[in-house]
């Protein structure tokens, strides 16, 4: 009902009450109810499920899948979201991906502008808006800064990385965990290093 009803596209489809009501961009798909309800000229997005994509405006390639996912989006290009209110408060960041319950929502911040980032694991978000390039992986894990990679929440106790790790910043590296009987590999000199002093130690 109310699918597509003033549409002017071109290969549009539409499935569910109010769907693409207004568009008049082209090659998008919706199926839910008020997914894409807003949407005018955006191009080649996809929205499946409850008021996903719901402020969608002029944003293209976009691709939301799950309810309220990608809620608030207005302009943003290029993201991709699976999951219940996965992005659901960003607006106009731009190429991010978005797996997992709630992944790329914070519920104390409003994360509206982050870009190129990547989220994966129930609630796996940022501490703070208008970051970019950001890794973030695991169940409610948190990065909190640009150009950084987090793996797990504060609960994690080991990693395990099987294969060469491998540290290729001119800079020092801070290592954590006990070096009493830990054994690090230096970039420098290429061998095993070890300090005979347990807390944070710098390779």
């Amino acid at each position: 009902y109310f699918a597509l009803r003033f549409s002017n596209g071109v290969e549009n489809s539409a499935f569910r009450y109010a769907a693409a009501e207004d568009c008049t961009g082209s090659f998008n798909s919706t199926f839910g109810s008020n997914a894409m309800l807003v949407t005018t000229t955006a191009n080649y997005s996809c929205a499946f499920g409850r008021q996903a994509l719901y402020s969608l405006s002029t944003g293209s390639q976009n691709c939301a899948f799950g309810a309220f996912s990608l809620y608030n989006t207005t302009t943003a290009s290029n993201n991709s979201a699976f999951g219940y209110e996965t992005l659901y408060n960003n607006t106009t960041g731009a190429g991010n991906v978005a797996v997992g319950r709630g992944a790329g929502y914070n519920a104390g911040v409003l994360l509206q502008t982050n870009a190129n980032c990547v989220f994966i694991g129930y609630q796996a978000n940022t501490n703070a808006n208008a970051l970019t390039n950001v890794i973030v992986i695991g169940y409610t894990a948190q990065g909190t800064a640009s150009n950084q990679v987090t793996l797990g929440n504060a609960a994690i106790t080991s990693t395990i990385l099987r294969g060469t790790v491998t540290l290729t910043t001119a800079s020092a590296h801070t290592l954590g965990g006990d070096l009493t009987t830990d054994r690090w590999l230096s970039s420098a000199t290429n061998t095993l290093i070890g300090v005979g002093v347990a807390g944070a130690g710098t390779l």
